[in-house]
């Protein structure tokens, strides 16, 4: 049936059709009346009610949260005497107040521990490499030398999932935990507690990514904070593996900010740690570069007699990266040696020179020499930005 143009047809006339199609149509009518007054009783346009997460789901976000962090700072109190993958360093007392900085995506730490005596402890911590100085205050250890620790050469150290050190590693805690529970809701935000893993295995079934933990975390406990955004603003850690026992109760401040650690700063340590005896007494001239892009850094530096699979080639090892890098392979890499040296070549090489030094390049990969030092280079830059950083090879220049 066809009506007129903004004609209004009433409901009665509807009904009085004969047929299952006006039948239909009054069933309808009647249950949207039905429904529009379920909304209205409902609260109508009122937000639907917001479900709070559930412990776990709480506990995940925030995990994650905090192992995506670009760097965070943190203080509190540790307890551990043994030096453990997650408290490297000098053997020290047993309790001590700790501050510190961590840079998670290139696993950089930098942290001042003080004891009841007042004895200060400074740990710096790059990728495997550990450096530490100490002295009788806080305030002396700025006078205090660096020195690097002996490597952990072991089978579990070596492990590409284990060059992290220190503080950075409690973000793989946190996330590797598991069996959530909530113990508390205040003033300070939710709380909630979860079990470390007992194996590597339990470990990468919660967190195939994350890296190795440290044996004396097996089982333990930890307890983390979040705030009303769901970060971890507080982080408790108590393990006992074996006769090591560690108890960590620090806060946590996420800043995502490159000013969280000074480029002077995480290139000391590694800087000045280099024997100076040793350097002046190595068969080849040691370089390194002078001028260096904005936010990169000298992150680790290593002189040796020899490796094994290079014993009778002296060296100095360099390594450069960039702050604002999301991975520890994006920066630069440098050999320093003797020219007689051997090593392997790239037949795609193509000739290159800086200054006195003359050799081959090819993706961001060569090697050039002087006659008298030798110096191979890795890096994924493009080829003339390798060129433009290696333009500015000088001698090394120890503190």
């Amino acid at each position: 049936m066809n009506f007129p143009a903004g004609a209004a047809e009433s409901s009665t006339r509807i009904v009085r059709q004969r047929g299952r199609g006006a039948r239909l149509v009054a069933v309808v009518a009647v249950a949207a009346l039905a429904g529009a007054g379920a909304v209205a009783l409902a609260g109508g346009d009122d937000p639907p009610r917001r479900v709070p997460p559930t412990a776990t789901e709480a506990y995940e976000t925030g995990a994650k949260r905090l192992l995506a962090a670009w760097s965070f700072s943190y203080r509190g109190t540790v307890h551990a005497a043994v030096p453990t993958a997650l408290r490297p360093g000098p053997e020290g007392t047993r309790d001590a107040t700790v501050e510190g900085t961590v840079h998670l995506p290139l696993s950089i730490t930098r942290e001042r521990a003080v004891d009841a005596r007042g004895d200060a402890v400074e740990v710096a911590t790059s990728g495997a490499s550990v450096w530490s100085r100490s002295a009788t205050s806080a305030a002396r250890l700025a006078d205090a030398a660096w020195a690097a620790e002996a490597p952990d050469t072991s089978a579990e150290a070596t492990d590409p999932m284990a060059d992290r050190l220190g503080i950075a590693l409690i973000a793989d805690a946190v996330r590797s935990g598991g069996s959530v529970r909530q113990v508390g809701d205040g003033d300070d935000g939710r709380v909630l507690r979860a079990v470390l893993p007992v194996d590597e295995d339990e470990r990468r079934d919660r967190c195939r990514h994350c890296r190795r933990l440290d044996g004396a975390l097996a089982g333990g406990r930890v307890t983390v904070t979040l705030d009303a955004s769901g970060d971890v603003t507080r982080a408790e850690i108590r393990a006992r593996g074996g006769a090591v026992e560690v108890a960590l109760d620090l806060d946590v401040h996420r800043t995502d900010d490159l000013d969280a650690l000074d480029p002077a700063g995480i290139a000391a340590p590694p800087r000045d740690a280099l024997p100076a005896a040793d350097l002046a007494a190595a068969a080849f001239t040691p370089v390194e570069l002078g001028v260096l892009p904005t936010g990169w850094v000298l992150t680790d530096a290593h002189i040796g007699p020899g490796t094994d699979v290079w014993p009778a080639c002296p060296f100095l090892s360099l390594q450069y990266h960039d702050l604002r890098a999301a991975w520890r392979s994006e920066g630069m890499s440098l050999l320093v040696t003797t020219a007689d040296c051997p090593g392997p070549t790239d037949p795609r090489g193509h000739p290159f020179s800086t200054g006195a030094f003359t050799g081959t390049i090819v993706l961001g990969d060569g090697v050039v020499s002087d006659g008298t030092t030798q110096v191979r280079f890795h890096s994924f830059l493009p080829d003339h930005r390798a060129a433009e950083l290696l333009a500015s090879l000088q001698p090394f220049a120890s503190s």
